[in-house]
């Protein structure tokens, strides 16, 4: 441990007068991180004598420090400042004492936890606190405020001073001093003319690994797990929540050896060796959570920072002036995967995730292949033999797959009465296709077991999908399938009147669920319903507190303390083992071994995927890196942590919330549907001038030819399906990685030709841009499967990125907005998607995209130009010798400007042609005012008009 930590550590641990410890819950380091010049004068304090004679700094030299390495520093505004009242602190305009815990910022954190106590998960002023913390030898905390060197006095707290001298302006200081050079990495250096500028790497301040404190107490620890105190007085949580407290002292040995034999060298470990080694730390069953976190957040933060590395290595030149500021309100909410270039790591980050999800499609589609081939034929075969009429009552009934598949599984029960299926082991009974689709099962099954002894024959849990559940159980059942079956509270008893003879009775969640699934029970009656309803919500309530309605501790199973102690993700996106049947548990084999295959290469990874284990340590590296830029922290963690990535804990919709999406649903159905047949017609019409406007009518034909030549279809369709097409989709609100249900299937079929309009648009787009060689040396197998792909990923993404920034953004799972995670913001930007994406192509400024390439929009181009040639800033020959993203620019311009003229003048010519004049008022969208507050007007607005006219 350096000595300056250790110094801190010590303050922090040593007793006050009156024998108590000022020991924080989350340690994070009061005096700025020390520069390597005093830390070797002090190296030789090893001893408690001369450590405590080596803190004892003068106020001005911890304030030379903190201006010295001002990276290390809590950052704050004058907004949160108050020096009113009894306030120190404020957040969001109120006192901070008055707020919940889990709202306090990490910018704020530290000097929460050496001022406040968590008292009712609120934050109240402790003076005691303080009080310790100066007998502890530490009087002063240094801040940033603005961009300047500040310090709380913590004597003037103590000594009882006006609140108005708790903060104080060290004096003589530079406005936004820029860090010293031993407390920032220098990663690169780049010139610029005849300057030389270096980039430093932006340094993030992180001492809770080195004081991570083993010697805390229980209730310390359950505060610091976040664990309430009534949950720690159920025995079956205080005593799983002790048997990682007791895992302390040996996680503190692993946490310091970690730090002498590892986190120096990690600047040597490569991208995949960190995420490899975070995934290790994290799967080792004898390291405590809260240490595994602190260790995987330094491996993070250097991922990020490797990733950022990459980045600016791509167009060094071009990110000389990167600040790694956060970006404007408006643009977190309207940016897609084109982040500011003044953020590369967040760039580095779009990018790599970018390409490891086409990977996880492209690894799970040749994996999920030969189980659908064979399903398919298995599923042919048994339409054959029971004929038409019978294969569609069984699917009334949702007895379908049970039929099915009945020779391939066999039912068991174990000792509990609890029933499960297996693979049948005898197949000798079995047709052929039955026996090559239990071979199949049998092959996705070893893929995904974890076991050392192989696969053993059981068949994952998966719930029946909605139709099913409705056939089987009635609203009951359409209801638990809708709301998932909330396993997790089997184990917590509740009263309640039993609905058959209508006593007061405390049965386990599990057993209500078992009742109203009885036979005797109507499983359409709303009342029912009602019922179960308010049964579940007093089980949600029940196991929060820990203790049933009769004061009992409630003996909670494995998957309710997994999710109480936050010891895995509850993102609903976890594959199951086996579940008993009652639990409405699927017969059907093949959405059961695709659904576990999925769920396995998503989190794992196969080949040369990542899974998005690993890639999630990528990402929560990258949310610490911008610990200050609060809008890039909610875009990262929305799109990227908890949409993309599944990661985190899984919000349910409100009804509010549903009513939003269930009206955005029936407005994209209503105007999308076939019955407004023009307007796919209209959407290829636009696409078609974007698309020739970008590339120019030699492209164009050539793509369209590529097309529609009847000899290339098969090859043609493979393209645009594996890489046009493979995550994208129309809706607002679209499902990525979930099964459809009956309703979707109908409304996929509603929403057929604006899904096709799309694929023609940017499928004839995609091959426009491949060049003779690349497209003739596709080969594609009968089967439509490609068989030689000359194309690189990278190459993929470049060609896909062409189209994409043409045609607009949000229609796809890696470009989607911030906009598109919240039913409000879904419903007020509806139909509005390519909108941001059309005037950044038009107006936005000169920047770097994500692949290190320059950009710049059509009409910055001109503009700039123009006004740099008549102002004679260039010469005529500099004018005709720009850039090529210059010159791209001027050309879309160009082409755009003669487009727009032609089709007003066939818009003019006959006023009877209403498809020319609006795709002449759509091309003209960005100068006609009329037309853009038309398109600005949420789509829902129109809608309701229009129903009431």
């Amino acid at each position: 441990m350096p000595v300056a930590e250790a110094i801190v550590t010590f303050l922090y641990n040593k007793p006050n007068s009156s024998g108590q410890k000022s020991r924080l819950k989350n340690a994070t380091n009061i005096l700025a991180l020390m520069p390597k010049s005093l830390i070797k004068k002090i190296a030789d304090a090893s001893s408690q004598a001369k450590m405590s004679e080596a803190a004892k700094l003068s106020k001005d030299d911890i304030l030379n420090i903190a201006e010295s390495n001002i990276s290390s520093l809590f950052n704050l505004y004058q907004d949160n400042i108050s020096v009113e009242g009894s306030g120190l602190i404020k957040t969001n305009g109120e006192n901070i004492t008055n707020i919940p815990l889990r709202e306090v910022t990490p910018s704020v954190k530290g000097i929460v936890d050496a001022l406040y106590e968590v008292k009712n998960n609120k934050l109240e002023f402790s003076l005691e606190k303080v009080k310790s913390i100066v007998d502890g030898g530490v009087t002063i905390m240094p801040v940033l405020i603005d961009g300047f060197v500040n310090y709380i006095d913590l004597q003037s707290i103590v000594d009882g001073k006006p609140t108005t001298e708790w903060i104080k302006k060290k004096d003589n200081v530079t406005p936004e001093p820029s860090p010293g050079k031993d407390s920032a990495l220098t990663v690169a250096k780049m010139t610029r003319g005849n300057r030389p500028v270096v980039k430093q790497r932006k340094v993030i301040s992180n001492s809770e690994m080195r004081s991570f404190n083993e010697d805390m107490t229980f209730e310390e620890y359950s505060q610091a797990r976040n664990i309430s105190n009534r949950l720690t007085k159920n025995q079956t949580i205080k005593s799983e929540l002790r048997k990682e407290f007791l895992k302390l002292k040996t996680s503190k040995e692993f946490i310091d050896g970690f730090e002498s034999k590892v986190l120096n060298d990690l600047d040597t470990y490569s991208m995949d060796e960190l995420m490899q080694l975070a995934s290790e730390i994290v799967s080792m069953k004898e390291i405590e959570q809260l240490a595994k976190d602190t260790i995987v957040k330094e491996i993070s933060i250097k991922l990020a920072q490797k990733a950022r590395d990459s980045q600016m290595a791509l167009n060094p030149e071009g990110y000389a002036n990167a600040d790694e500021g956060d970006v404007s309100f408006m643009k977190k909410w309207l940016m897609s995967n084109d982040v500011d270039m003044n953020n590369p790591d967040v760039q580095a980050m779009t990018r790599i995730i970018e390409q490891q999800y086409f990977r996880f499609t492209q690894e799970y589609a040749k994996e999920a292949r030969p189980i659908k081939v064979i399903a398919k034929s298995l599923k042919s075969d048994f339409y054959k033999r029971v004929g038409p009429i019978e294969y569609v009552k069984l699917w009334l009934k949702g007895e379908l797959n049970r039929e099915l598949y009945k020779n391939i599984y066999n039912k068991v029960t174990d000792s509990n009465g609890n029933e499960f299926i297996v693979l049948n082991k005898d197949l000798s009974g079995l047709s052929k296709n039955e026996k090559e689709f239990h071979s199949e099962f049998t092959r996705v099954m070893e893929l995904v077991s974890d076991s050392e002894t192989g696969y053993d024959g059981s068949v994952p849990y998966h719930t029946i999908n909605s139709h099913e559940a409705f056939m089987r159980q009635g609203l009951y059942g359409a209801y638990l399938s809708s709301q998932g079956m909330e396993s997790h509270l089997n184990s917590v008893p509740v009263y309640a009147n039993d609905p058959i003879t209508g006593q007061n009775i405390k049965r386990t969640f599990l057993e209500w669920k078992d009742l109203y699934s009885n036979s005797n029970i109507s499983k359409s009656n709303f009342n029912n319903l009602q019922d179960f309803r308010k049964i579940k919500s007093r089980a949600e309530e029940i196991m929060k507190s820990g203790v049933d309605e009769d004061g009992q501790s409630i003996k909670f199973d494995n998957t309710a303390m997994k999710m109480l102690l936050q010891t895995e993700e509850t993102t609903g996106y976890i594959a199951q083992g086996r579940v008993n049947l009652k639990e409405f548990a699927s017969y059907d084999l093949e959405t059961i071994a695709l659904k576990t295959l999925r769920t396995h290469i998503f989190n794992n990874g196969s080949n040369s995927f990542q899974g998005f284990k690993r890639l999630g340590f990528l990402i929560d590296g990258v949310i610490e890196y911008n610990e200050m830029n609060p809008n890039i922290r909610q875009y990262i963690t929305e799109v990227y942590k908890k949409y993309i990535a599944k990661q985190g804990t899984k919000k349910k919709k409100t009804t509010k919330e549903k009513a939003m999406d269930a009206f955005v649903m029936f407005t994209s159905l209503k105007v999308l549907g076939p019955w407004n047949i023009g307007i796919p017609i209209s959407n290829i019409l636009i696409g078609k001038y974007q698309q020739l406007r970008s590339t120019g009518l030699k492209q164009f034909l050539k793509g369209e030819a590529r097309f529609i030549n009847p000899k290339n279809f098969r090859k043609n369709a493979a393209i645009i399906r594996n890489y046009v097409s493979f995550d994208m989709s129309m809706y607002e609100n679209f499902y990525s990685m979930q099964e459809k249900t009956p309703f979707d299937q109908i409304a996929d079929l509603i929403m057929l030709p604006m899904e096709q309009s799309e694929k023609y648009i940017q499928g004839a787009g995609f091959l426009s841009f491949l060049t003779e060689e690349e497209y003739n040396s596709f080969e594609v197998d009968e089967n439509g499967t490609i068989t030689n792909n000359p194309l690189s990923d990278d190459r993929i993404a470049q060609v896909m990125e062409n189209v994409r920034k043409e045609q607009g953004k949000g229609y796809n799972v890696t470009n989607q907005r911030l906009t598109g995670m919240y039913a409000s913001t879904r419903l007020l930007f509806q139909f509005k998607k390519y909108l941001p994406t059309l005037f950044t192509e038009r107006f936005g400024k000169e920047r770097i995209d994500r692949y290190g390439n320059n950009q710049i929009g059509s009409v910055t181009a001109v503009k700039n130009v123009v006004s740099d040639y008549m102002s004679g800033k260039i010469t005529r020959q500099e004018l005709l010798n720009q850039p090529e993203h210059i010159k791209t620019g001027v050309r879309k311009w160009r082409n755009g400007v003669f487009l727009s003229l032609a089709i007003a003048l066939m818009a003019g010519w006959d006023e009877e042609d209403d498809w020319a004049d609006d795709l002449s008022r759509d091309s003209m969208m960005t100068y006609d005012v009329t037309r853009f507050k038309y398109k600005f007007t949420p789509a829902a607005y129109y809608n309701i008009k229009s129903m009431i006219d």
